[in-house]
């Protein structure tokens, strides 16, 4: 059975704590080293949340959409790290862009910097988008998290992906 997806959708795959656990314990375990192998991690994830067997052992999915890696989009000339797309018109539904800071307690002014493009790029994409990043912890974040969120637009998510303890 095919379901209509919509930002919610996708939003609670990013915050799903089986993701959240798992990218914690790789990072931990040092199999994730930067962004690219992170992206990797979540697009595998993003991709089993679109098919799920339901108890009566019928498949759910969104079968209209997929996930692609650094998509162009010809409209907005951007390249988002992963993108939800429509997959008949290549439209872009839902993007998402992806910071790897598992190990730096302190963010520094390059960090802040790169973070707030993300999110003005985000802001300026005609579809929603959430910016995805991993921290120690959010104690060490708290001053950023506050920067960040006054700036992010009305569809516009930040999700962290705590990887401390």
């Amino acid at each position: 059975m095919s379901i209509k997806l919509n930002t919610e959708h996708i939003i609670r795959f990013l915050k799903d704590e089986n993701l959240h656990s798992y990218v914690r314990n790789l990072s931990k375990e040092k199999y994730i080293q930067n962004e690219r192998t992170l992206q990797a991690y979540i697009w595998n994830h993003m991709r089993s949340c679109f098919l799920k067997k339901r108890p009566n052992n019928k498949n759910l999915y969104f079968q209209d959409y997929f996930i692609d890696v650094e998509g162009f989009d010809g409209k907005t000339k951007t390249y988002p790290d992963l993108s939800v797309k429509h997959k008949f018109t290549h439209d872009m539904f839902f993007v998402i862009e992806l910071k790897h800071y598992s190990e730096n307690y302190n963010v520094t002014s390059e960090m802040l910097v790169e973070m707030k493009k993300d999110i003005t790029k985000l802001n300026n994409n005609p579809c929603p988008g959430a910016l995805v990043f991993t921290c120690p912890s959010e104690n060490h974040y708290e001053t950023a998290l506050i920067e960040l969120n006054n700036l992010k637009a009305v569809d516009t998510s930040i999700i962290t992906i705590l990887c401390e303890g």
